[in-house]
Parts: structure tokens; sequence; C-alpha cells
């Protein structure tokens, strides 16, 4: 297992600890987070490819649409994320 060191402000460190949370863990649980939020972006830009390419560019009123939708989804799901991780 590779080991790496970051360095956090005394108090966060500090405050994590008081909450009962391992710094460590919690890098880890983001790292995995990000990669996961990361190769989903790109899953996601190789299907509008595809799309984009069997259908005709996405129009301007699509793609607003499609924004207004995603930011939905996404504001719901970071209420959910921060229903079940109060001390983040």
């Amino acid at each position: 297992m590779a080991r790496v060191s970051i360095t956090i402000p005394d108090e966060l460190y500090d405050e994590a600890r008081a909450a009962g949370l391992s710094p460590s863990q919690a890098a880890r649980t983001w790292l995995r987070e990000e990669l996961e939020r990361r190769h989903k972006l790109a899953e996601m830009d190789r299907y509008f490819a595809v799309l984009e390419a069997e259908q005709g560019p996405i129009t301007p009123a699509v793609r607003d649409d499609a924004d207004r939708r995603v930011r939905a989804a996404l504001d719901a799901a970071e209420a959910q994320w921060r229903a079940t991780h109060p001390h983040a």
C-alpha cells in the first residue's frame, strides 16, 4: 500500500478527530468518490459523442434542458449526501 502525506490545518485535524473521523479514511473515501465522479463524467462524454454522431449536434434548447435536469439531480444528490455526512 502506498503511503502519502497531506497537510491540513491543525484545527481541521482536531475537529475531525473530535468528531470521530479518521483523516486518512476520509481522504481515501474522497479520493475514491472523486475518481468515480471523473469516470462517470468521461463515460457521459463518450455517450454524448456517440449520440451527437448519430443524431446530429445538440441544440441550445436541449442542452439548457439537460443542464437544468442535471443541476436538479446534483442538488438532490448533494442534499442526500449532506444528510448522511453531517460532519463533513
